[in-house]
């Protein structure tokens, strides 16, 4: 089977200080993977990169290679990233009440 994603040697610095440092990730179609790390560890700016967030390409840019359907891409911006497939659910807290408040079942 096919990798439909695969991402190698990505790196990527802000102002000198690693984020990522030679990832390589391969998805092949109908896997689901989950990315895990603490914070600072670099999955925002994985993402970041995926999805073309303008402030990758204000900070620098990466290094590294990714592929998309075996065609490599560097997405310029968001709108790009939409129009070659990759979509982005972004995280938000603010949507979730206080769970501390909730009622137990007994």
């Amino acid at each position: 089977m096919e990798n439909i994603l695969e991402i190698k040697n990505l790196s990527k610095s802000y102002n000198g200080t690693p984020a990522l440092t030679n990832i390589n990730l391969s998805v092949k179609a109908d896997e689901i993977h989950g990315i895990v790390g603490a914070n600072g560890s670099g999955k925002s700016t994985l993402i970041n990169i995926l999805f073309g967030n303008p402030l990758i390409r204000e900070t620098g840019g990466y290094y590294g290679e990714i592929y998309l359907d075996g065609n490599s891409i560097n997405p310029k911006n968001c709108a790009e990233s939409i129009r070659i497939g990759i979509g982005m659910v972004h995280q938000e807290f603010a949507l979730l009440p206080d769970l501390t408040h909730c009622h137990r079942r007994k």
